[in-house]
């Protein structure tokens, strides 16, 4: 999801518009997605048995969705409730393993759906399939994955089922405004975890956008003062670009 806001500076007037950036490939949104529904089940341990759970649970509450710019390729990944580490399982009480990272690159991108294959088919050992279904500023998600294993009692087979999720927003705030002497200042905070880049340009009829300074919120909320000059009371445009930061 890459939010934009614009803002249009003279000496006598000021436009604000806010809205979403949508890939035009596709009808998918990049952004973060708070997870509403679903079930989530482990497999299979010395006894052979299966473990399921609702979610959404303490171990998963988000994904993360990214979209390429060329709307081709796609990433999808389940976090934890802080929305920046990724969930693995299996969880507790079988540490030390590290657990297998539900992170998958390289999904193919359709009108209505994204596909996440690995290059070994399953059942091999860190395999995968995921389907992400698009259902208006939500997502269906389905798929298996196998990891290699770690024991006789450490569960090595996944399974999401029928899991939504919604988009979560998350507006940049531009709370803000004013001319200082020769100068336009404006005020904005963004959450994490996010990078926010502002840009500018003179004309929005041909707009050669050109960034003037970026900022990353990865694990608190930013704070930003702008300042730039007044200069003939030309017009000049700038937004504020956020899009996921991908730092963990």
């Amino acid at each position: 999801m890459a939010l934009r806001t614009f803002l249009r500076f003279t000496l006598v007037s000021l436009i604000i518009i806010t809205h979403y950036r949508i890939h035009a490939q596709t009808a998918f949104t990049t952004g973060y997605y708070q997870i509403s529904a679903g079930l989530y089940t482990e497999c299979c341990g010395i006894a052979g048995n299966d473990f399921s759970y609702e979610l959404p649970d303490e171990n998963q509450q988000f994904v993360e969705l990214i979209i390429d710019p060329g709307g081709t390729n796609a990433r999808l990944t389940f976090l934890r409730p802080d929305m920046f580490t990724v969930f693995r399982s299996p969880q507790e009480p079988f540490q030390p393993f590290p657990g297998f990272p539900f992170s998958f690159a390289n999904g193919m991108v359709f009108s209505n759906y994204i596909r996440f294959l690995s290059s070994a088919p399953l059942p091999e050992w860190n395999s995968w399939s995921y389907t992400v279904t698009n259902l208006a500023d939500r997502l269906a998600i389905n798929g298996t994955a196998v990891s290699a294993p770690n024991g006789s009692d450490v569960p090595n087979q996944f399974e999401h089922a029928n899991v939504v999720a919604t988009l979560v927003p998350n507006p940049i705030v531009l709370d803000y405004v004013a001319r200082n002497g020769t100068n336009i200042q404006f005020h904005f905070s963004g959450r994490p975890p996010y990078d926010y880049t502002v840009e500018f340009s003179d004309s929005l009829t041909k707009p050669d956008w050109q960034e003037l300074a970026s900022y990353r919120a990865k694990l608190q909320t930013i704070d930003v003062t702008v300042t730039q000059p007044l200069t003939n009371a030309q017009p000049r445009f700038f937004r504020i670009r956020q899009q996921p930061c991908d730092c963990r």
